[in-house]
């Protein structure tokens, strides 16, 4: 069941990573913040392999921590986008759905890909978007790329107010909307952390 207090809160990207951002807002909530989203953006400079382009551009320079934030994000955002680009043109959610499941990152203890859609030349059907949007009632968080792909924010649903959210790396808040109103949704990631007999029955779903 998704705890609205331990959904990211004061934190937004400095940069283009709003792929990373989303996962990790998702890592942060199922950890109990235990695992934040700097951590997980941490794990992706060292997988990236560009710690040392990161250490090398602070190095005698006096730079301005947001600013920094922002340079350091970017670099990130560009080997993300290349690492995707040369094997054989992977789409960023696709990354991170091998990259959890593998648990390249170590974060795969705190939740579970119920499903997951990252096929952008493939629409999503109507009947795939209202068994997950039905099922956030229920369980779990969303990763969702949306308006041709071109941005990406995390989706769930409050019971205690009874209403869906979204955290979009763009802002630094919960905001309560219905964001399958209106939204061309183009991939999704679900997760949760509920017992497996519950994920396996939510995932014939799909079937």
């Amino acid at each position: 069941m998704v705890n609205i207090k331990y959904i990211n809160k004061g934190n937004k990207q400095d940069g283009n990573v709003c792929v990373i951002f989303s996962y990790g807002i998702i890592i942060e909530h199922y950890s109990k913040g235990k695992f934040k989203i700097n951590d997980v953006i941490s794990k992706f400079i060292y997988f990236l392999g560009v710690q040392h382009k990161i250490s090398e551009m602070m190095i005698g320079t006096v730079i301005p921590e947001k600013l920094k934030a922002s340079l350091r994000q970017n670099i990130i955002y560009k080997e993300f986008k290349n690492y995707c680009k040369v094997n054989n043109k992977m789409r960023g959610f696709e990354l991170i759905n091998k990259l959890h499941k593998g648990n390249e990152l170590e974060t795969k203890e705190y939740c579970t890909i119920i499903n997951c859609k990252t096929d952008k030349g493939n629409p999503i059907s109507k009947k795939e978007i209202d068994i997950l949007k039905n099922g956030l009632k229920d369980c779990g968080l969303a990763m969702l790329l949306y308006n041709n792909g071109s941005h990406s924010i995390v989706v769930g649903f409050d019971k205690g107010k009874n209403k869906y959210f979204k955290r979009d790396p763009n802002d630094d808040n919960v905001k309560y909307e219905d964001f399958f109103k209106g939204n061309q949704i183009t991939e999704y990631i679900w997760f949760s952390d509920s017992e497996d007999n519950q994920i396996d029955m939510l995932k014939k779903k799909f079937n």
